[in-house]
């Protein structure tokens, strides 16, 4: 069953969450105690995120078993991680170490000869070749108006609006860095993107960076990293930039 973190914490949060009183107790068990463990972690960044709302409960129970169970054992990954990260003394709004120290736990190196490229404010994001989220900078809860449930049970774009050509165009430049297996510079125009259903919902100016390929100590290419800046924005913010979401 594992063992539990701060009970009177855990206790406490569940009173304030409805999560484990709709789905089945032995789906939750586990999850629920890495939702408790992730929100402590949160607040030792001042970073304040609910655990879970009507939506996102509605949306974990419409997953399949497996896909439920494939979520909870990667999520479990991530808080492990950031978890000893952050109890080894470093920082999680220290990117780059965040970074360098997360990949050497993984057994995994940077396609580059360092980490900087990347800076404390960027948003940084570790993928497989398949597209599956590894991890992500503690500092994109900053920004975040969703629940953790919501985050765990959604795909992307049911969270998330922007304009379909720029999706096209990551994907194509994000490709272009993997086959050639080097660093490169996103050819990615700026753009607003936007949360769909939060309260509030996020409006947000995006100018993506870097990719970076990552290899494992076979030197195969196995996973890569990229980088982005957010700016983030009121609706007069983005109507005054003339930008647009729903643009052509």
């Amino acid at each position: 069953k594992g063992m539990p973190m701060n009970l009177d914490y855990a206790e406490k949060l569940q009173s304030q969450s409805t999560f484990l009183g709709v789905i089945k107790p032995e789906e939750a068990e586990t999850l629920y105690l890495d939702l408790a463990r992730f929100r402590k972690l949160l607040d030792a960044y001042d970073i304040r995120l609910k655990v879970d709302n009507e939506s996102g409960i509605e949306a974990w129970n419409k997953l399949p078993n497996s896909k439920k169970i494939e979520t909870a054992a990667n999520f479990k990954k991530y808080v492990d991680l950031s978890c000893e990260l952050h109890d080894a003394g470093i920082s999680l709004r220290n990117n780059r170490a965040v970074l360098t120290n997360a990949l050497s736990r993984l057994g995994f190196t940077l396609g580059f000869s360092n980490a900087d490229f990347i800076e404390n404010d960027h948003l940084v994001e570790i993928y497989s070749l398949d597209n599956l989220q590894i991890f992500r900078s503690i500092n994109f809860f900053d920004y975040c108006n969703y629940t953790m449930l919501e985050l765990l049970s959604c795909e992307w774009f049911v969270l998330y609006e922007r304009l379909e050509s720029i999706t096209k165009t990551i994907f194509a430049e994000v490709k272009l860095s993997i086959e050639s297996q080097q660093m490169t510079k996103l050819a990615v125009p700026t753009h607003i993107m936007q949360e769909r259903f939060s309260n509030p919902r996020g409006v947000f100016e995006i100018n993506h960076q870097f990719c970076c390929p990552i290899f494992d100590a076979e030197k195969k290419l196995v996973a890569f990293v990229a980088n982005l800046e957010v700016r983030e924005l009121d609706v007069i913010g983005a109507q005054e930039s003339n930008l647009s979401f729903l643009g052509n």
